[in-house]
Protein backbone atom coordinates (compact mmCIF):
# COMPACT_ATOMS: atom_id res chain seq x y z
CA UNK A 1 0.00 0.00 0.00
CA UNK A 2 1.28 3.63 -1.09
CA UNK A 3 0.88 6.88 1.36
CA UNK A 4 -1.34 8.35 -1.24
CA UNK A 5 -3.60 5.66 -0.79
CA UNK A 6 -4.54 6.16 3.00
CA UNK A 7 -7.51 8.52 3.75
CA UNK A 8 -7.34 11.57 5.05
CA UNK A 9 -6.43 13.17 7.56
CA UNK A 10 -4.10 10.30 8.68
CA UNK A 11 -1.18 9.82 11.46
CA UNK A 12 2.04 8.67 9.94
CA UNK A 13 5.09 7.77 12.13
CA UNK A 14 8.55 7.54 9.95
CA UNK A 15 9.82 4.26 10.84
CA UNK A 16 13.52 5.36 9.69
CA UNK A 17 13.21 8.67 11.60
CA UNK A 18 11.65 7.10 14.41
CA UNK A 19 14.30 3.99 14.42
CA UNK A 20 17.23 6.92 14.56
CA UNK A 21 15.71 9.42 17.59
CA UNK A 22 15.39 5.72 19.51
CA UNK A 23 19.31 5.02 19.55
CA UNK A 24 20.24 8.79 19.25
CA UNK A 25 18.69 9.16 23.11
CA UNK A 26 19.59 5.63 23.99
CA UNK A 27 23.40 6.67 22.99
CA UNK A 28 22.84 10.18 24.83
CA UNK A 29 22.22 8.17 28.21
CA UNK A 30 24.66 5.78 27.51
CA UNK A 31 27.41 7.82 27.25
CA UNK A 32 26.19 9.44 30.25
CA UNK A 33 25.79 6.47 32.19
CA UNK A 34 22.17 7.63 32.69
CA UNK A 35 19.25 4.90 32.74
CA UNK A 36 16.79 5.60 30.66
CA UNK A 37 12.59 4.69 31.17
CA UNK A 38 9.87 5.30 28.48
CA UNK A 39 6.74 6.92 29.59
CA UNK A 40 4.88 5.18 27.20
CA UNK A 41 1.92 7.73 27.76
CA UNK A 42 3.78 9.79 25.00
CA UNK A 43 2.65 7.22 21.63
CA UNK A 44 0.74 4.52 23.75
CA UNK A 45 2.38 1.97 21.46
CA UNK A 46 3.74 -1.44 22.85
CA UNK A 47 5.65 -1.75 19.67
CA UNK A 48 7.44 1.18 19.73
CA UNK A 49 8.30 0.72 23.28
CA UNK A 50 9.76 -3.26 22.16
CA UNK A 51 12.00 -1.00 20.09
CA UNK A 52 12.83 1.47 22.95
CA UNK A 53 13.70 -1.20 25.40
CA UNK A 54 15.59 -3.55 22.46
CA UNK A 55 17.88 -0.10 22.37
CA UNK A 56 18.41 0.10 26.26
CA UNK A 57 15.50 1.39 28.31
CA UNK A 58 15.55 -0.66 31.73
CA UNK A 59 11.38 -0.30 32.03
CA UNK A 60 8.51 1.84 31.35
CA UNK A 61 6.32 4.74 32.90
CA UNK A 62 2.45 4.43 32.77
CA UNK A 63 0.02 7.19 33.63
CA UNK A 64 -2.93 5.35 33.86
CA UNK A 65 -4.50 1.71 34.31
CA UNK A 66 -5.81 0.91 30.74
CA UNK A 67 -2.05 1.66 30.22
CA UNK A 68 -0.47 -0.39 32.72
CA UNK A 69 -2.82 -3.36 32.17
CA UNK A 70 -2.56 -2.74 28.28
CA UNK A 71 1.55 -2.86 28.63
CA UNK A 72 1.42 -5.31 31.01
CA UNK A 73 -0.60 -7.29 28.36
CA UNK A 74 2.22 -7.43 25.74
CA UNK A 75 4.73 -8.57 28.00
CA UNK A 76 6.17 -5.43 29.96
CA UNK A 77 7.09 -6.55 33.28
CA UNK A 78 9.09 -3.42 34.40
CA UNK A 79 6.44 -0.66 35.27
CA UNK A 80 6.18 2.41 37.38
CA UNK A 81 2.71 4.34 37.81
CA UNK A 82 1.90 7.81 39.95
CA UNK A 83 -0.27 6.61 42.68
CA UNK A 84 -1.56 10.28 41.78
CA UNK A 85 -2.75 8.88 38.52
CA UNK A 86 -4.80 6.11 40.00
CA UNK A 87 -8.28 6.38 41.83
CA UNK A 88 -8.80 3.84 44.81
CA UNK A 89 -10.52 1.06 42.79
CA UNK A 90 -7.97 1.44 40.25
CA UNK A 91 -5.09 0.68 43.10
CA UNK A 92 -6.94 -2.75 44.37
CA UNK A 93 -7.46 -3.46 40.54
CA UNK A 94 -3.91 -2.76 39.86
CA UNK A 95 -2.67 -4.31 43.11
CA UNK A 96 -5.00 -7.81 42.77
CA UNK A 97 -2.72 -8.16 38.87
CA UNK A 98 0.72 -6.80 40.56
CA UNK A 99 1.70 -10.63 40.59
CA UNK A 100 2.04 -10.69 36.79
CA UNK A 101 4.59 -7.97 36.67
CA UNK A 102 6.55 -5.81 38.94
CA UNK A 103 4.87 -2.49 39.73
CA UNK A 104 6.61 0.01 40.80
CA UNK A 105 4.19 2.95 42.56
CA UNK A 106 5.67 6.83 42.65
CA UNK A 107 3.59 8.27 46.03
CA UNK A 108 3.80 11.73 46.43
CA UNK A 109 2.94 12.17 50.26
CA UNK A 110 2.68 9.49 53.64
CA UNK A 111 -0.75 9.54 53.45
CA UNK A 112 -0.52 7.47 49.63
CA UNK A 113 2.57 5.14 51.47
CA UNK A 114 0.56 4.32 53.97
CA UNK A 115 -2.85 3.65 51.47
CA UNK A 116 -0.49 1.13 49.64
CA UNK A 117 1.54 -0.01 52.61
CA UNK A 118 -2.22 -1.80 53.90
CA UNK A 119 -3.07 -2.87 50.76
CA UNK A 120 0.18 -4.61 49.97
CA UNK A 121 0.16 -6.15 53.67
CA UNK A 122 -3.46 -7.52 53.26
CA UNK A 123 -2.06 -9.45 49.71
CA UNK A 124 1.20 -9.91 51.25
CA UNK A 125 2.91 -8.21 48.12
CA UNK A 126 6.80 -6.97 48.26
CA UNK A 127 5.93 -3.35 46.98
CA UNK A 128 8.60 -0.88 45.42
CA UNK A 129 8.05 3.01 45.86
CA UNK A 130 9.52 6.30 44.63
CA UNK A 131 8.61 9.71 45.96
CA UNK A 132 7.01 11.58 43.38
CA UNK A 133 8.34 15.35 43.49
CA UNK A 134 6.72 17.49 40.91
CA UNK A 135 7.94 20.73 40.02
CA UNK A 136 5.39 21.60 37.42
CA UNK A 137 3.93 25.13 38.96
CA UNK A 138 7.04 25.28 41.77
CA UNK A 139 5.19 22.63 43.64
CA UNK A 140 8.67 20.79 44.55
CA UNK A 141 8.68 24.00 46.57
CA UNK A 142 5.73 22.70 49.03
CA UNK A 143 7.47 19.66 49.47
CA UNK A 144 10.14 20.35 51.26
CA UNK A 145 13.58 18.36 51.56
CA UNK A 146 12.53 17.88 55.26
CA UNK A 147 9.05 16.30 54.33
CA UNK A 148 10.91 14.74 51.43
CA UNK A 149 13.15 12.47 54.23
CA UNK A 150 9.79 11.85 56.07
CA UNK A 151 8.13 10.30 53.40
CA UNK A 152 11.70 7.58 52.86
CA UNK A 153 11.57 7.02 56.66
CA UNK A 154 7.89 6.05 56.64
CA UNK A 155 8.81 3.66 53.78
CA UNK A 156 11.47 2.04 55.01
CA UNK A 157 9.74 1.29 58.12
CA UNK A 158 7.25 -0.62 56.49
CA UNK A 159 8.37 -4.29 56.04
CA UNK A 160 6.80 -5.32 52.90
CA UNK A 161 7.45 -1.87 50.97
CA UNK A 162 10.99 -1.05 49.34
CA UNK A 163 12.46 2.80 49.04
CA UNK A 164 12.68 2.68 45.28
CA UNK A 165 14.70 6.42 44.84
CA UNK A 166 13.14 9.64 43.77
CA UNK A 167 11.44 11.01 40.90
CA UNK A 168 11.34 14.67 40.11
CA UNK A 169 9.63 16.67 37.07
CA UNK A 170 12.18 18.99 36.28
CA UNK A 171 10.53 21.81 33.67
CA UNK A 172 14.49 22.90 33.22
CA UNK A 173 18.02 22.00 35.02
CA UNK A 174 16.50 24.98 37.48
CA UNK A 175 16.26 22.55 40.30
CA UNK A 176 19.91 21.16 40.70
CA UNK A 177 20.01 22.85 43.79
CA UNK A 178 17.08 21.40 45.52
CA UNK A 179 18.31 18.22 44.42
CA UNK A 180 22.00 19.00 46.13
CA UNK A 181 19.57 19.49 49.19
CA UNK A 182 17.91 16.59 48.74
CA UNK A 183 20.55 14.71 48.81
CA UNK A 184 22.39 16.08 51.56
CA UNK A 185 19.48 15.12 53.72
CA UNK A 186 19.46 12.17 52.92
CA UNK A 187 23.45 11.21 53.43
CA UNK A 188 22.91 12.87 56.95
CA UNK A 189 20.20 10.52 57.84
CA UNK A 190 22.23 7.44 56.19
CA UNK A 191 19.53 6.97 53.76
CA UNK A 192 20.65 6.02 50.30
CA UNK A 193 18.85 7.01 47.33
CA UNK A 194 19.01 4.32 44.84
CA UNK A 195 17.70 5.57 41.53
CA UNK A 196 16.97 9.55 40.73
CA UNK A 197 14.65 9.79 38.31
CA UNK A 198 13.91 12.74 36.21
CA UNK A 199 10.47 13.13 34.56
CA UNK A 200 9.20 15.37 31.53
CA UNK A 201 11.99 17.73 31.16
CA UNK A 202 11.77 19.45 28.54
CA UNK A 203 15.27 19.38 27.31
CA UNK A 204 16.19 16.19 27.46
CA UNK A 205 19.45 16.74 25.90
CA UNK A 206 20.61 18.93 29.06
CA UNK A 207 20.45 16.39 31.44
CA UNK A 208 24.44 17.07 31.87
CA UNK A 209 23.33 20.37 33.61
CA UNK A 210 21.64 18.37 36.28
CA UNK A 211 24.03 15.74 36.85
CA UNK A 212 22.99 14.29 40.09
CA UNK A 213 20.08 11.99 38.43
CA UNK A 214 21.07 8.62 37.23
CA UNK A 215 17.58 7.80 35.19
CA UNK A 216 15.71 9.55 32.61
CA UNK A 217 12.04 9.15 32.13
CA UNK A 218 10.91 10.53 28.48
CA UNK A 219 9.27 9.28 25.74
CA UNK A 220 8.90 11.87 23.67
CA UNK A 221 12.05 11.96 21.93
CA UNK A 222 10.64 9.06 19.73
CA UNK A 223 8.55 10.79 17.87
CA UNK A 224 9.63 14.60 18.14
CA UNK A 225 6.74 17.56 17.16
CA UNK A 226 7.16 21.03 16.66
CA UNK A 227 7.64 22.37 20.12
CA UNK A 228 11.03 19.95 19.99
CA UNK A 229 12.13 22.10 16.88
CA UNK A 230 11.09 25.48 18.34
CA UNK A 231 13.15 24.12 21.48
CA UNK A 232 15.84 23.30 19.50
CA UNK A 233 16.57 20.11 20.73
CA UNK A 234 15.44 17.80 17.53
CA UNK A 235 15.70 19.95 13.75
CA UNK A 236 12.17 19.45 11.31
CA UNK A 237 13.95 16.12 9.69
CA UNK A 238 14.04 14.37 13.13
CA UNK A 239 10.10 14.49 13.63
CA UNK A 240 8.70 10.82 12.80
CA UNK A 241 5.03 12.01 12.97
CA UNK A 242 2.86 14.33 10.88
CA UNK A 243 -0.60 14.03 9.46
CA UNK A 244 -1.15 13.68 6.50
CA UNK A 245 -3.70 15.69 4.77
CA UNK A 246 -5.61 16.93 1.24
CA UNK A 247 -5.58 20.14 0.17
CA UNK A 248 -8.99 20.85 -0.84
CA UNK A 249 -9.04 24.58 -1.83
CA UNK A 250 -6.43 26.85 -2.75
CA UNK A 251 -8.17 30.16 -2.56
CA UNK A 252 -5.34 32.59 -2.92
CA UNK A 253 -1.51 32.40 -3.52
CA UNK A 254 -0.80 32.48 -0.03
CA UNK A 255 -3.65 30.23 1.32
CA UNK A 256 -4.44 26.45 1.01
CA UNK A 257 -7.16 24.88 2.76
CA UNK A 258 -6.38 21.54 4.34
CA UNK A 259 -8.97 19.04 5.80
CA UNK A 260 -7.52 18.43 9.19
CA UNK A 261 -8.67 20.70 12.27
CA UNK A 262 -9.13 21.46 15.54
CA UNK A 263 -10.41 17.44 15.50
CA UNK A 264 -6.52 16.41 14.53
CA UNK A 265 -4.64 18.92 15.96
CA UNK A 266 -4.15 20.62 19.25
CA UNK A 267 -6.46 24.22 19.71
CA UNK A 268 -3.61 25.82 21.21
CA UNK A 269 -0.84 27.28 18.95
CA UNK A 270 2.93 28.06 19.69
CA UNK A 271 3.50 31.72 19.64
CA UNK A 272 5.90 34.40 19.54
CA UNK A 273 8.68 31.80 18.71
CA UNK A 274 11.75 33.55 16.79
CA UNK A 275 11.84 29.93 14.40
CA UNK A 276 8.43 30.16 13.74
CA UNK A 277 7.89 32.34 9.77
CA UNK A 278 5.72 35.42 9.41
CA UNK A 279 2.39 34.84 7.82
CA UNK A 280 2.26 35.46 4.58
CA UNK A 281 -1.57 36.79 4.37
CA UNK A 282 -3.39 39.31 6.94
CA UNK A 283 -5.52 36.74 8.74
CA UNK A 284 -8.07 38.80 11.50
CA UNK A 285 -6.60 37.53 15.22
CA UNK A 286 -3.69 35.95 13.78
CA UNK A 287 -1.51 38.59 12.73
CA UNK A 288 0.93 37.48 15.84
CA UNK A 289 3.37 34.98 14.77
CA UNK A 290 1.43 31.76 15.46
CA UNK A 291 1.78 27.89 14.35
CA UNK A 292 -0.56 24.92 14.86
CA UNK A 293 1.90 22.91 12.60
CA UNK A 294 4.54 23.21 10.08
CA UNK A 295 4.76 21.45 6.83
CA UNK A 296 8.07 18.78 6.98
CA UNK A 297 8.50 19.49 3.56
CA UNK A 298 7.75 23.16 2.61
CA UNK A 299 9.63 25.06 5.27
CA UNK A 300 7.85 28.70 4.25
CA UNK A 301 4.20 27.10 4.97
CA UNK A 302 2.71 26.98 8.57
CA UNK A 303 -0.38 25.78 9.55
CA UNK A 304 -1.56 29.22 10.82
CA UNK A 305 -5.82 28.55 11.41
CA UNK A 306 -7.27 25.88 12.60
CA UNK A 307 -11.62 25.30 12.20
CA UNK A 308 -13.70 22.39 13.18
CA UNK A 309 -12.09 20.15 10.19
CA UNK A 310 -10.32 22.61 8.27
CA UNK A 311 -6.77 24.41 8.41
CA UNK A 312 -5.42 27.17 6.59
CA UNK A 313 -2.08 26.49 5.53
CA UNK A 314 0.02 30.20 5.11
CA UNK A 315 2.92 30.44 2.63
CA UNK A 316 5.35 32.57 0.79
CA UNK A 317 3.68 31.73 -2.66
CA UNK A 318 1.10 29.24 -4.19
CA UNK A 319 3.06 26.18 -3.65
CA UNK A 320 -0.12 23.45 -3.21
CA UNK A 321 -2.57 22.49 -5.70
CA UNK A 322 -5.95 21.06 -4.96
CA UNK A 323 -5.65 17.27 -4.30
CA UNK A 324 -2.43 17.25 -3.05
CA UNK A 325 -1.45 15.53 0.13
CA UNK A 326 0.76 17.45 2.43
CA UNK A 327 2.16 16.15 5.84
CA UNK A 328 1.85 18.46 9.03
CA UNK A 329 4.09 18.27 11.78
CA UNK A 330 2.10 19.18 15.19
CA UNK A 331 2.60 21.55 17.75
CA UNK A 332 1.65 18.61 20.29
CA UNK A 333 2.43 14.99 19.39
CA UNK A 334 0.65 13.77 22.87
CA UNK A 335 -2.75 16.14 21.77
CA UNK A 336 -3.09 14.99 18.35
CA UNK A 337 -2.29 11.34 18.97
CA UNK A 338 -5.15 11.47 21.28
CA UNK A 339 -7.56 12.54 18.45
CA UNK A 340 -6.63 9.85 16.68
CA UNK A 341 -7.08 6.21 16.25
CA UNK A 342 -4.14 4.27 14.28
CA UNK A 343 -0.97 5.58 13.10
CA UNK A 344 0.43 4.43 9.94
CA UNK A 345 4.05 3.44 9.81
CA UNK A 346 5.35 3.72 6.51
CA UNK A 347 8.69 4.31 4.92
CA UNK A 348 9.61 6.33 1.39
CA UNK A 349 6.36 5.75 0.15
CA UNK A 350 5.65 2.88 1.11
CA UNK A 351 2.87 1.78 4.15
CA UNK A 352 4.49 -0.86 6.36
CA UNK A 353 1.61 -1.56 8.75
CA UNK A 354 -0.92 -0.06 10.66
CA UNK A 355 -1.84 -0.15 14.06
CA UNK A 356 -4.33 1.18 16.40
CA UNK A 357 -3.70 3.92 18.99
CA UNK A 358 -4.37 2.34 22.51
Amino acid sequence: MQIDELETPALLVEQPVLNANIERMAGHCRARQVNLRVDVGCHKIPMIAYKQLAAGACGIACRTLSQVQTFADAGFVDILVPRSALNDGELKALLNAAERFKIQFAADSSSAVNEIAGLTERKRLQTSIFIDIDDKGNRYRAMLPRETLEIARRILAVPNLKFAGVVINLASPAASRYVNEIISRFKAAEISIPVLSCTDIDHSFQIDQVPQITELCVGAYALYDYSHVCRNECTIADCALAVLTTVIDSPSKNLAIVDAGMQNFTATPLKHTNQLPALSYPLDGYRAKKAFGATKHYPSATLCHLEEVFGHLSMADNQFKVGEKVCIIPVNSETTISAHDTFAFVQGNRVLEILPIL
